[in-house]
């Protein structure tokens, strides 16, 4: 059943893995550090696969092991690529890695995390944005 955010918040925190569906859980799921599993919502002519990628790319950037980076991206790719009007979910070959190497992952999930609680608010920037526009048009 659905959950009150502060619920759901705790129920990512007290879970060893996370898997999740749309971008309100996805960053929940990232700020909570544990290893995930993203399952984006479809969208037309398979849209929502530059929004998979972006993350499996940025994600791989905070592993130390590049074949383990490589195999969850895999997964991340595989786990969303399906057709239009198709209720199929593939899976990666070998879904038992990511269980066997939640630990590594979850590690590479940890950084991620703290590399997103560190960066500054959207609205942070977005005012940074416009004070450099306005200086720039006067």
């Amino acid at each position: 059943p659905f959950l009150p955010q502060e619920e759901y918040d705790t129920l990512l925190l007290s879970s060893d893995i996370n898997l999740v569906r749309g971008e309100d859980s996805l960053i929940r799921a990232i700020i909570a550090g544990k290893p995930f599993l993203w399952h984006a919502y479809l969208q037309e002519r398979q849209a929502h696969m530059e929004k998979v990628e972006a993350l499996a790319g940025r994600l791989s950037s905070f592993f130390t092991d590049r074949d383990l980076a490589e195999s969850m991206r895999s997964l991340l790719l595989s786990y969303n690529d399906r057709e239009e009007n198709s209720s199929d979910i593939p899976l990666h070959e070998d879904f038992s890695f990511f269980l066997s190497r939640r630990t590594e992952i979850g590690e590479a999930v940890k950084c991620f995390s703290k590399s997103v609680v560190e960066n500054d608010s959207l609205s942070d920037r977005l005012l940074v944005f416009i004070e450099e526009w306005m200086q720039f048009e006067e």
